[in-house]
């Protein structure tokens, strides 16, 4: 009877172990978000990085001025470190989720007309999954590409963003017989686009000095000197409110920012 007993007991250890050891293999089945690390310097007026692309996750960017003046390091959708003086350095650390090319700049005066600005390209796509941790993919991302559902005029001056769209519009016009409404194509001014694409941005820079526009979170175009244009295509699948400003240093906050909703 006690070999019995013990014999049981063994094989509901080992049936135990089984599945204890089938558990961990299925939570080890999620792989870790990837963690890039960029040294990147600059100076009087250049950037200069040592990796140019990573896979899609956390990249962490360590920014050291080489130069004499203060310069800073932006990501022109998501954030920028402080104003570095000569010698000093910073990081910056960015959460890429979407495979793409990004644009980097230094917002201080017009340093990024004279050079101060390049892409990084990010490869991939992260996913969330139970719990919260994501997994990374480091292939091409494999799913159907977005169509384009709105093309917007976005006209930047001092210190303004006017976005504009061309309609089909109903006027009253005046006539030898008194009015009547017609229909004429107008530029009007834009509140909304649809979701579940596409917005194709043409952007213009009208004023005296140099500007950019960017959605936050998104992406835009480069600072565009003075008569300069850019066409950006921007994907917004999901239905909110996406803020959108110019981000060279102090134009935000003399007016050159605003929200477009997406329905």
């Amino acid at each position: 009877m006690r070999r019995f007993v013990v014999a049981l007991c063994t094989v509901f250890a080992v049936a135990a172990t089984g599945l204890v050891g089938y558990a961990l293999a299925g939570l080890n089945t999620t792989r870790a978000v990837a963690e890039t690390d960029v040294n990147v310097h600059m100076g009087e007026f250049y950037f200069t990085l040592d990796k140019f692309e990573a896979p899609a996750g956390i990249v962490r960017f360590h920014v050291t001025n080489d130069g004499d003046v203060g310069h800073d390091f932006a990501f022109t959708a998501f954030g920028k470190t402080p104003i570095i003086e000569k010698g000093q350095t910073a990081v910056l650390t960015v959460n890429f989720t979407r495979a793409g090319s990004y644009g980097y700049l230094c917002t201080v005066g017009e340093h990024a007309v004279y050079g101060m600005q390049g892409n990084f390209t990010i490869t991939g796509s992260t996913g969330g999954g139970g719990g919260g941790t994501g997994t990374t993919t480091t292939g091409p991302t494999t799913t159907a590409p977005l169509a384009t559902k709105a093309t917007v005029t976005a006209t930047l001056k001092e210190f303004k963003i006017l976005l504009t769209q061309r309609k089909r519009v109903r006027v009253k016009v005046k006539t030898k017989k008194g009015s009547k409404f017609v229909f004429q194509m107008r530029n009007v001014a834009v509140k909304s686009v649809p979701s579940g694409g596409k917005v194709k941005f043409v952007v213009k820079n009208t004023g005296n000095l140099p500007h950019n526009f960017v959605v936050t979170g998104v992406g835009g175009s480069k600072v565009l000197s003075k008569g300069q244009s850019q066409t950006v295509t921007l994907e917004v699948p999901d239905k909110g409110t996406y803020a959108y400003e110019c981000t060279i240093t102090g134009h935000a906050e003399a007016g050159m920012k605003g929200k477009l909703r997406v329905v």
